[in-house]
This record gives structure tokens, sequence and C-alpha cells, in this order.
């Protein structure tokens, strides 16, 4: 359903950012991105934490998943948990 082309660690000043390209084989609705945004979050979170990852769909437009849905609210501090954390989809037609 997607392939995941690239994932970078964009660590500066104790914050550790996440930047994660996904190739999609074709356009898939929106929500369908969403899921597949939020899978990629579940699984990266599972593994290691994050003061915010970025999801690059290429064409088809990104997320972001960050404190309030804004990645500049970031602390420089690891999240002991991701309540206040939202995602953020800025989709492309």
């Amino acid at each position: 359903m997607y392939i995941i082309k690239a994932r970078e660690n964009l660590d500066s000043m104790n914050i550790h950012r996440v930047h994660i390209k996904v190739d999609m084989p074709e356009k898939m609705p929106h929500e369908k991105l969403k899921a597949v945004a939020q899978k990629i979050v579940k699984d990266t979170i599972a593994h290691e934490k994050c003061n915010t990852i970025a999801i690059d769909f290429g064409p088809y437009g990104y997320v972001d998943f960050a404190p309030y849905g804004n990645w500049l609210r970031i602390s420089n501090r690891l999240p002991n948990n991701y309540n206040n954390y939202r995602f953020k989809y800025i989709f492309f037609d």
C-alpha cells in the first residue's frame, strides 16, 4: 500500500525530529493517507521517543505529529506521553 522511501533523524539542540518520506503507488483518498500517517507514527513511537515526526507524501501532501499539531511548539525534552500531540494534515488535490 505504501513504501517508506527514506527516514532521517533531523536532530538539533536535544530535539529528536524524525522525517519520513513515503512513496505512494497511486493517489489515495485523504482518509487513507491519514490512516497511513497514523500507522507510521504509532509504529515509530512504539520504538523511540520523538519530539516531532514529519511524514512527506510527496505530491500528495504531508503530515506533522507534534505538540498541539505545531512543530514550532516542541520543547527540548522528550515527551513522557503524547497527550498534547496532534496530527496536522496538509493534503494537495
